[in-house]
């Protein structure tokens, strides 16, 4: 259990350029990560969608949010 403890502490102080994507139905979803803003780390949760979520098939805010962070991360620009 500390190691788990080690691995979350440092992705909430210190995981940066991560996206966690879980969905509302997903029961996974209920040991989610609680990011603190400590780093550029995005959380989104599709309130409808299971285990199964697609960035594709997000809200068009969420979609957005995802791929503009992933361009800027890799430094790469979508069609």
């Amino acid at each position: 259990p500390t190691v788990m403890n080690d691995i979350y502490n440092w992705v909430i102080n210190s995981g940066n350029n991560i996206i966690f994507i879980y969905g509302g139905n997903d029961p996974w979803t209920a040991g989610a990560v609680e990011l603190t803003g400590a780093t550029n780390a995005i959380k989104v949760v599709n309130p409808g969608d299971n285990h199964s979520v697609f960035i594709n098939e997000l809200p068009a805010a969420d979609r957005d949010l995802v791929i503009t962070a992933l361009e800027q991360w890799l430094q790469l620009e979508s069609e």
